[in-house]
């Protein structure tokens, strides 16, 4: 959906929307009450970190895939893998490792 203030925006709109609509359609007016509720929640989630997306995997993977796709991107982002590069790759490996593996 969008960042965080995108969706307070479209939580305003759709409130808006049923505050003008009324009482007049109720199949319309129960259409924007759910797209009130799924905005909610699409708030919810923006603030926290998504770590099948971090992982790329899918959310119906078993365990094992899930190790199997954190073992794969630790060993990409690992520090001691980086050893040879340059100071800037050094970090920025360090970084992403430290930012996306140690949740």
């Amino acid at each position: 959906m969008g960042g965080a203030d995108r969706i307070k925006r479209s939580i305003e709109d759709y409130e808006k929307a049923d505050e003008l609509q009324g009482d007049e359609s109720e199949d319309g007016h129960v259409d924007v009450k759910s797209k009130i509720k799924q905005a909610k929640v699409a708030l919810k989630r923006a603030g926290r970190k998504d770590f099948y997306s971090i992982l790329n995997i899918s959310r119906d993977v078993d365990e094992e895939e899930i190790r199997k796709a954190y073992r794969k991107l630790a060993l990409k982002w690992h520090p001691d893998r980086h050893s040879s590069s340059s100071d800037a790759e050094k970090l920025e490996a360090e970084t992403k490792f430290k930012v996306s593996l140690l949740f």
